[in-house]
């Protein structure tokens, strides 16, 4: 890996782990709190959730690790 794949793959790992945060320390106990109390719009909260995730899934493709790595 050259140091600039290192940089970028740094990068997706850092981001990669702040959405991960935000899914499990933020949007999932809101959904949650929403589901048991009936309040709140749960599909703003999906929609989130839905987001943080396709951006995981962004630093993970742009990562460029080859298959199986």
């Amino acid at each position: 890996m050259s140091e600039d794949q290192a940089d970028v793959f740094t990068h997706a790992l850092l981001d990669i782990r702040e959405s991960a945060v935000e899914i499990y320390d933020d949007y999932l106990p809101k959904l949650q709190h929403q589901l048991e109390t009936n309040t709140g719009d749960v599909q703003d909260t999906i929609w989130d959730i839905r987001e943080a995730c396709r951006h995981i899934d962004y630093h993970l493709k742009d990562a460029k690790l080859p298959p199986g790595a």
